[in-house]
């Protein structure tokens, strides 16, 4: 995997496994941050890439342009906290019988306003690509999230499948969702769903006549969104970094 531009970051590590290779990149408090970010996966390899924004205290913007090569595979994590402004581009395209594992975490709190536009494009036949976007949103935080499936004309029998899903915790929290599709050609498989799911003050007072208080029921649906993540890190240092990240926001 090629990383273009000058990485400018608290920490960049990069693993080899049997048959893979693990690049973890994390920010944390870095006052420059590199606004464009090209990720390229070369024919035949796989790639797992991992990005955390952790614990920075600006507003972050980037623009990710990632190139998936024919016959590669990709598993793509992104787990975005900060406790300022977040603004996400992402321009994916994904070449031919290449395999992409896409997913993308963000948890908001405060009056923190998070804005993602991504758009995943199959550009060649037999692409896949599973696309999953998680939000937390709590306190008076806002969540923006527009994704696009784009399959062209030339790719046939792609499949493709974006799901998006946002959590919001507090009363005053918002979540804006809008996956859509742009399908150019017939002989392929194309779904998007999306789901904004807001903590009820009935579902909150059945859960506190059982013992379970108001920030536990916000953890554990952090905990299970989280572990999507974590499951995939053998690391428990950074395991903690990221569980004590989330626990600030709650």
């Amino acid at each position: 995997m090629n990383t273009q531009g000058n990485i400018n970051t608290d920490k960049l590590e990069i693993l080899q496994t049997v048959g893979k290779k693990i690049i973890i990149e994390i920010v944390e408090t870095q006052r420059k941050i590199q606004l464009n970010k090209t990720l390229s996966v070369a024919e035949h390899d796989n790639v797992q890439y991992l990005f955390l924004l952790l614990n920075y205290d600006r507003d972050f913007h980037r623009n990710f342009f990632i190139n998936i090569k024919d016959h590669a595979h990709a598993q793509l994590s992104f787990c975005y906290f900060g406790t300022k402004n977040i603004y996400v581009n992402v321009d994916c395209k994904i070449g031919h019988q290449a395999l992409v594992d896409y997913e993308t975490i963000c948890f908001a709190a405060g009056n923190q306003q998070c804005f993602f536009d991504e758009k995943y494009q199959f550009i060649a036949p037999g692409g896949r690509g599973y696309f999953n976007m998680h939000s937390l949103v709590n306190q008076t935080a806002n969540s923006s999230y527009k994704g696009k499936i784009v399959i062209e004309k030339q790719a046939r029998q792609a499949d493709g499948r974006l799901d998006v899903v946002a959590y919001v915790l507090s009363a005053r929290a918002h979540s804006h969702v809008l996956p859509s599709l742009s399908v150019k050609v017939d002989d392929v498989k194309a779904i998007h769903t999306a789901k904004v799911s807001p903590i009820s003050a009935e579902q909150l007072f059945y859960l506190q006549t059982r013992g379970v208080k108001g920030t536990a029921v916000k953890k554990l649906i952090a905990d299970g969104v989280l572990a999507i993540l974590i499951n995939k890190l053998t690391d428990k240092n950074l395991q903690n970094k990221i569980l004590k990240a989330a626990t600030k926001k709650i």
